[in-house]
């Protein structure tokens, strides 16, 4: 993938249009793809994106007449792309077009305490240690509760087994989040790499502010 881009094959008949979830297609149809971050077309090994020979590959894949648009998960995505590439054809075909998340349909809340809520299943990459480390300065001051929802290794349980204001869970179904979101006044979720951190507005659509981090997409997922 440092060389050249993969290109899937798709060839058929009976379609006016093909929608590619973030892979760059070999076809015979017109087709659209989207992406989170340039990366996503070098199999996320960013060293290919500052190969000369491998930008010369990429640039005349998305010029190719059947790919019609770029769908850019986010603005920074966008950027990332164009930044990347520096010709004007190809930015004329990325449009910002973002991930939609279903209204919420919130529980009757039965917890009367003010709530923090993070959710993550890489707990450390999504920022849930250092969330637990700053709730436990709060916890000193005011009356509220944390729940920690994600793969949390036994060493993070250990270290804050004996704050009865921290409740730590290993990953729930779908209506078990739904009733942690409703019983929540704020999601935290200071991230080190997502590109795109769908329970951002997954928790906003419960009408719950965010606290997180100002990098890359982030931001403009809160705005």
């Amino acid at each position: 993938l440092a060389n050249a881009p993969k290109l899937r094959k798709f060839h058929a008949s009976g379609y006016d249009l093909v929608h590619s979830g973030q892979s760059l297609l070999d076809t015979n149809l017109p087709y659209v793809v989207d992406f989170e971050h340039a990366a996503a077309f070098c199999g996320y090994n960013q060293y290919a994106l500052r190969r000369p020979g491998f930008v010369r590959a990429l640039e005349r894949i998305l010029l190719n007449g059947s790919l019609k648009r770029l769908l850019a998960w986010s603005d920074a995505a966008r950027h990332s792309l164009v930044n990347v590439l520096s010709n004007d054809e190809i930015a004329r075909k990325v449009e910002t077009f973002y991930p939609v998340m279903a209204p919420a349909r919130p529980v009757p809340r039965t917890r009367s305490s003010f709530n923090f809520l993070f959710i993550g299943n890489s707990f450390y990459a999504k920022g849930g240690y250092e969330s637990l480390l700053a709730f436990e300065t709060l916890a000193h001051k005011y009356d509220c509760h944390f729940t920690a929802i994600g793969n949390i290794p036994t060493e993070v349980y250990e270290r804050f087994a004996g704050n009865n204001k921290i409740t730590l869970s290993q990953r729930v179904p779908y209506e078990r989040v739904v009733e942690f979101y409703s019983n929540s006044d704020v999601f935290v979720f200071p991230t080190h790499y997502d590109t795109y951190g769908f329970v951002i507005p997954e928790a906003l659509s419960f009408g719950l502010p965010v606290i997180s981090v100002d990098r890359f997409s982030t931001p403009q997922l809160v705005e």
